[in-house]
């Protein structure tokens, strides 16, 4: 395009004809390609910086005013596209959009492979009102057992969770194997109706 004839387009532009407008958006299209190809946008592909390119080029369009001595349309067009493209890119490294532009879509997938979401979704996991449901009857366990047994009754028990055999905590405790066999008893018969709810 001549000079003269992008001139005419721009002041057409000016006074909104959208026709001019569009044909020179069209006309500098692949000038933006080719200023993109200079730049990377973290997090971005090269679409995104010809998007970029596009939106400096409407601001030249906007405001190119050739009595002002900014020179010929194509070098302020250049100037316009190539900051906004940088202004991007810096924009792009700013610590403020690291996790996004490090991370990784769960949804992902490469050729063959299912979505990395389906990865760590473990099937077999407890229901987290499960959870919250089993976390509260252990609560109540614990209080059933501190506020309704015996300090006996919690002392054997708590050699009986260890592990520990009747005869050996009938040694620890000094007790018959007899008592400790009927203080587990005692112990099943308080804690057991809390246990089947």
């Amino acid at each position: 395009m001549k000079q003269s004839d992008s001139e005419i387009l721009i002041e057409k532009a000016h006074n909104g004809d959208s026709a001019a407008i569009e044909r020179l958006m069209s006309e500098y299209k692949g000038r933006v390609k080719k200023l993109a190809r200079a730049y990377f946008l973290v997090g971005g592909d090269t679409d995104d910086l010809i998007q970029e390119g596009m939106i400096g080029l409407y601001k030249a369009l906007r405001d190119y005013d050739p009595h002002k001595g900014k020179g010929n349309f194509t070098a302020f067009a250049d100037m316009c596209i190539i900051r906004n493209m940088q202004t991007a890119v810096k924009s792009s490294l700013r610590i403020k959009h690291r996790a996004l532009n490090e991370s990784l879509s769960l949804n992902n997938q490469s050729e063959g492979e299912e979505e990395y979401i389906n990865c760590i979704i473990d099937e077999h996991a407890d229901n987290p009102l499960d959870v919250l449901l089993k976390d509260e009857q252990s609560r109540d366990f614990k209080m059933r057992i501190e506020t309704e047994l015996s300090k006996l009754e919690k002392k054997v028990l708590a050699q009986y969770l260890e592990g520990h055999s009747y005869s050996e905590i009938a040694l620890n405790l000094n007790k018959s194997v007899k008592a400790v066999d009927n203080t587990l008893q005692r112990i099943k018969k308080k804690l057991m109706p809390l246990y089947h709810q």
